[in-house]
């Protein structure tokens, strides 16, 4: 792997670590246990070079008619409903994607230092399925491209161009990096106090789940299987309404602030994979704990909000959807020593397609047939929910 690639990750590691704004927390996490297991190109084809200044596909922001009847409005706004009961069964496919724009990154080196530039765009998708006292994590999709040099641009247009000539297929982008946990799983099983994986036989999903063990908790408040602790509390909030957060209340959007402020205010009501969700404009800055690396080494950092949204759900306590500008500032230290430090812009995106997965067809005899359809409904069960008060 280039020097390059491994700083870019190094950048990676550090934002995940970190758990902030700018990479959903179990995005992060997973991507910090796998770096030593990513390879270049594999299964990859190749694509041109990104325009890392495009923004990504819009989602729709159309609301489900089914999910639309338990919106509940009093008072001339909108109630943040807690009192409906989560799916028995219930699947969260979350997206995050992660853009660097001229990130700068400062290395002590020996007695010297180096500086290198980086841009690049990375994207995961999880799985998370969950039932009772089980949970299962699928990584859909881990992959990661630096955007090249001009210099670099040119050289690999002459080697596909070379390559085409004599009739072979182009070698594999040297800077898209996927990861090699793609398409594994890990199960959880909790004892009321904890999370225990499951064994596996394959040595690296094992390892990467002995790595989660801790975390699993906090993953599924992340990602919408758990209620989130911090939420609106029973007034309906109008459409304009303002508030500021910090200290604890911090929570409400991300995890791991120490001190800051936000401003949100109430922009209109949308959905997020046909799910009905308050949107709320945010900008605002914080300071993020202090975070200790697998090297031991300790990591603190600044985030400042220059624009975004955050798309809350009106029926269930979780967080279905963000898309944020940044200016983030990063310090990695070893025994109390600087050695590493990073500056620039990023994008963080992320959403969630949340809903029930349909119960197993019945036979005839009235037995199941042992399968599911494999999709979520994206709906919840509007006749065993309370009703509207």
């Amino acid at each position: 792997m280039k020097k390059s690639q491994k700083q870019l990750l190094s950048v990676l590691f550090h934002l995940a670590v970190l758990g902030g704004m700018v990479i959903t927390y179990d995005a992060g996490k997973l991507l910090g246990q796998k770096l030593g297991w990513l390879k270049s190109g594999k299964g990859i084809a190749d694509s041109s070079a990104i325009n890392f200044m495009d923004k990504e596909e819009l989602l729709g922001t159309e609301i489900d008619p089914t999910l639309a009847k338990l919106i509940v409005k009093k008072d001339g706004g909108y109630l943040f409903r807690t009192d409906m009961p989560f799916p028995a069964h219930l699947k969260v496919i979350s997206t995050g994607i992660i853009k660097f724009h001229d990130v700068n990154i400062a290395k002590q080196v020996g007695d010297g230092s180096e500086r290198v530039r980086v841009s690049s765009r990375g994207e995961e998708v999880m799985e998370y399925e969950m039932s009772g006292n089980s949970v299962r994590f699928t990584q859909r999709q881990m992959l990661n491209q630096r955007k090249p040099t001009a210099a670099e641009r040119v050289e690999r247009l002459k080697v596909i161009e070379e390559a085409v000539k004599k009739g072979n297929k182009p070698p594999p982008d040297p800077d898209r990096i996927v990861g090699d946990l793609v398409g594994k799983a890990v199960q959880f099983k909790s004892d009321g106090k904890g999370w225990e994986i499951l064994p596996t036989k394959e040595f690296k999903t094992m390892a990467w789940g002995k790595g989660l063990e801790g975390e699993v908790g906090t993953i599924l408040v992340a990602n919408g299987l758990k209620r989130k602790e911090k939420w609106f509390g029973n007034k309906a909030l109008p459409i304009g309404h303002k508030l500021t957060l910090s200290g604890s209340s911090l929570d409400l959007v991300l995890e791991g602030a120490e001190s800051g402020s936000l401003e949100m205010e109430f922009k209109g009501v949308e959905g997020v994979h046909g799910h009905p969700c308050a949107v709320f404009g945010v900008s605002g800055a914080i300071k993020l704990k202090e975070k200790t690396d697998e090297q031991g080494r300790t990591i603190t950092g600044e985030e400042t909000i220059e624009s975004g949204k955050f798309w809350f759900s009106l029926i269930y306590p979780v967080v279905m959807r963000g898309d944020t500008d940044l200016i983030v500032s990063y310090d990695t230290r070893e025994k109390g020593k600087l050695v590493e430090q990073f500056q620039g812009k990023a994008e963080n995106i992320f959403h969630r397609e949340w809903g029930a997965v349909p119960a197993k067809p019945k036979k005839a005899d009235g037995k199941t047939t042992g399968k599911t359809t494999g999709k979520t409904t994206g709906k919840t069960t509007p006749a065993k929910a309370p009703e509207k008060k």
